[in-house]
This record gives C-alpha cells, structure tokens and sequence, in this order.
C-alpha cells in the first residue's frame, strides 16, 4: 500500500524518470532503437493503416453528420469494434460520451464488450501464420468474443446502466458535408498517429528487454511469453507459439493475450477515450477478466475440437 501511495503521489516524477531513462537507452543503443522504430513502423504501414484509417475516416464522419442517433449504441459500438478491431471500440464509445450520447456508466458498460479484437487477426494472423491451422484461431475466436458476453452479463449486473440517452450535440451538422469530411480525414490521421505512437514505444522497450539480456535469467517459456503479452499482445503471441510448449497452452495463452491486449493497446484504447473521465483502473479491470475468461473458454475449447 506505502508503494502504490508513493506511486499515485509522485507518479509525473516518475512518468519523468520513465522517459528521460528512454531517452538516454536510445543515445546509448541508437542502432537497436532505429532498429524497433523501423519494425514499429513497418507493422503500422503494412497492417494498421490499411485496415483502421478508412474505418475511423468513416466513423468520424458518421458521427459528424449526426447519423450515430439512429443506432443503438450498443450494438453499433460491438459491431464495428468487430469489423475493424483495436481500437476501434473505445475510439466510437469515447465520442459517444464527448458528444453526450451515453452516461458515463453506461460507457463503462459499453467497454467491457465492446474492446475486441477482430476476426480476421486472430484467425489468419494468430491461428493460420503462428499456430499453422486456422481452427485454433477459430478457437482463440471464439473464447475471445464469448469472454466479452461474460464481460457483457457481469458488468451489467454490476453497474446497472441506464437506458436514459442524453440530447446529442449537433453543432457540426450546421457545417458542409465537405467540411466534415475533411475534419474527419484529420482526425482518424490523428488516431492513426497514437496509435503508431504505442506501437514504436512498446516494439522499443519489447526489443530492448530482450538485447539486455533480461529474459536470459529467465528459463520458463510461458513466463518470458507472459511478460511479453503483457506489453504487447502480437509479440506474446509470437513467443509463444515460437517455444516448445504443450499445443493446448499456446492456444490458451494466445487467448489470454488477445483479449487482455497488452499495454499498448490498452494505453491506445485510454487515447481514444481522452476527456470522458473513464479511469485507467476501469480499462485494466475489464481486460483483465476478460483475458481470463478467454483463457478458460479456450482451455475448455481446446479439449472438444
């Protein structure tokens, strides 16, 4: 309790502290930092811009226009969180709270389903590239969204969300649809661009545990890949399946990485919800137990197919 007191008392001398020591590993290491910024990179052109920048570009029009009012936000939020993946959930859910759509609870509510991975990753990606059989992604699949119902019934019973939804703010549908576009096309460069942001800081201090020599002490395989989930779920993911451990707990720590979603993508998924109020602890709660859940269901999974 004294270190999480200190921690919340000091925590910009220690964001300080974080960043400085950064500063001075990539003077130190210039080639190994150019060297994770490049892969960052290359992982944001090749995957993330061409998958999320024509989905925020749309989303944000959509919502500029107004049209958001004629859907549930529920469901909305869950299907496109579905269609295009991270962030992509708390992005739409964020605006929903900004422009007065949904009461802070009902946001929180909204979260613990709706901040998911999509199909495609985890069954090509994950389950044909990594595991070499798209079943196992189908698996990983399906334990992932049936955690988010877990999420979904639990919270519910929790928070108890009003269906009370507040006027909406239409100032912006006053303007040109022109206009709104390009307002649209600014922002979703800007999302794009923090996203790339989490990717090159969490590639870095992944990439940089590993020249250290840090895991050298470390001789289990599911802990080094645990440790990597944690920061990022791609690199989990890929260490896991790269050892030889038992099939079953790669799927099962696969699940659980992909519904936690590691720190990058939870520290994305914060940026997107800038000025609603919604607490880190909240986020990390969520994940939490749904990667938990996750990895329950795949276990169990594992065993029928």
């Amino acid at each position: 309790m004294g270190i999480l007191f200190f921690a919340r008392k000091n925590i910009k001398g220690i964001l300080c502290l974080f960043a400085l020591s950064g500063c001075i590993v990539m003077v130190i290491c210039p080639e190994q930092s150019i060297f994770s910024a490049q892969k960052g990179i290359m992982l944001w052109a090749n995957s993330i811009v061409p998958a999320m920048l024509p989905f925020f570009i749309c989303i944000n029009f959509i919502g500029g226009i107004g049209v958001l009012r004629v859907f549930p936000p529920g469901i909305f939020a869950f299907a496109m969180s579905i269609m295009s993946g991270y962030p992509m959930g708390p992005k739409i859910i964020g605006d929903m709270v900004r422009c007065n759509a949904v009461t802070h609870k009902k946001a929180v509510w909204l979260l613990s389903f709706c901040t998911l991975s999509g199909p495609a990753f985890m069954t090509a990606t994950v389950g044909v590239s990594m595991l070499g059989d798209m079943k196992w992604g189908a698996v990983i699949a399906a334990s992932h969204y049936l955690a988010a119902m877990a999420n979904c019934i639990i919270f519910y019973i929790i928070l108890r969300p009003s269906d009370e939804v507040q006027s909406l703010e239409y100032e912006q549908i006053k303007r040109g649809s022109l206009e709104i576009f390009t307002d649209s096309i600014l922002q979703a460069f800007k999302s794009v661009g923090i996203i790339l942001a989490y990717i090159i800081i969490f590639m870095f201090i992944t990439d940089f545990m590993d020249y250290a020599g840090l895991f050298n002490h470390i001789y289990s395989p599911e802990l080094k890949s645990v440790i990597k989930g944690v920061f990022e779920m791609t690199v989990g993911c890929n260490a896991i399946t790269s050892y030889a451990v038992c099939f079953k707990t790669k799927v099962v720590l696969c699940s659980f990485f992909i519904s936690f979603g590691g720190l990058s993508i939870i520290g994305q998924s914060m940026s997107m919800l800038a000025g609603t109020n919604i607490r880190l602890w909240y986020l990390l709660i969520i994940k939490v137990m749904q990667g938990a859940f996750a990895a329950v269901i795949a276990y169990f999974l594992c065993s029928i197919v």
